[in-house]
């Protein structure tokens, strides 16, 4: 399965994904769970601009992957 960053909507740019596409980011998140927050913080910042680059392909715009992993993180969520 290819993972993508963003998913695009009809507008062509980073969207939320719908309840029934989050189901198959279910591992993904389990996995992301059990790695140190310093080891997550480590790989997120190496692989920063390959994850850019890949929402910028993905959406056909110049919009942030930050700001997509932002809008992603559901509000009042805790850390673990």
């Amino acid at each position: 399965m290819r993972f993508s960053p963003c998913a695009t909507s009809a507008a062509s740019r980073c969207s939320r994904p719908g309840s029934e596409n989050a189901a198959k980011y279910t591992p993904y998140v389990a996995v992301i769970r059990k790695v140190s927050p310093k080891l997550l913080g480590d790989l997120y910042f190496h692989y920063h601009p390959r994850f850019q680059q890949a929402c910028e392909d993905l959406t056909k715009s110049d919009g942030r992957f930050d700001d997509r992993v932002l809008q992603a993180i559901p509000e009042g969520a805790s850390p673990r």
